[in-house]
C-alpha cells in the first residue's frame, strides 16, 4: 500500500448550522446548534485516510495555545500519524455557518504565519519515506517547494 505525506493544512473550526441562511437584513438568532472541530484540508485527508486503513503521516502547523491542544488531541485519538511546528501567531481558527443544504460561509477568524521555521529535516525525512505526497496551498508550504 503507498505511504502518503501530506504537508499543510489544519485548523480549529467553530461551525455553527441554521436550516438556512438568513436574509442579508439586521437580524439576531436567539439559538443555533454549534460545534468545533478539527478541520482544514490536511487533517481532513489525514483523518480520511486513517479510517481507511492507508499509512499516511500530517505535518502541519499549530499554536501553543487551547485550539492547538484541542486538534493535537483529536488526532492523537483518532490514531492519525501527525507532526508539526509551532506558528507563534497560534492556531488559525476559523468560523463556519452551514446551511441544510450544505452550502458554507467561511471566516477566518485568525490566520497563520506566511514564513515559519519549520523543522526541515524532518519533512525531508518524511518525503523520503513518502511514496505519494499532497502539498496543500498554504503559505508555510512555498518553503517546502524547493526541497520536493
Amino acid at each position: 500500500m503507498k505511504k502518503i505525506l501530506i504537508l499543510g493544512g489544519t485548523t480549529f473550526d467553530h461551525i455553527v448550522t441554521l436550516d438556512k441562511f438568513p436574509e442579508p437584513i439586521p437580524k439576531t438568532i436567539h439559538s443555533a446548534p454549534f460545534h468545533e472541530a478539527t478541520g482544514s484540508t490536511g487533517a481532513g485527508k489525514a483523518l480520511c485516510l486513517t479510517k481507511l486503513g492507508v499509512p499516511n503521516v500530517l505535518h502541519s502547523i499549530l499554536g501553543d495555545d487551547i485550539w492547538g491542544k484541542k486538534i493535537i488531541s483529536h488526532l492523537s485519538s483518532q490514531k492519525v500519524d501527525f507532526i508539526y511546528d509551532i506558528d507563534p501567531k497560534g492556531t488559525e481558527r476559523h468560523f463556519n455557518i452551514m446551511n441544510a443544504a450544505g452550502e458554507r460561509i467561511s471566516m477566518f477568524i485568525t490566520q497563520s504565519s506566511e514564513t515559519l521555521n519549520v523543522n526541515l529535516a524532518l519533512i525531508e525525512q518524511k518525503i523520503q519515506w513518502a511514496d505519494i505526497i499532497v502539498l496543500n496551498i498554504i503559505p508555510y508550504c512555498k518553503q517546502i517547494i524547493p526541497i520536493l
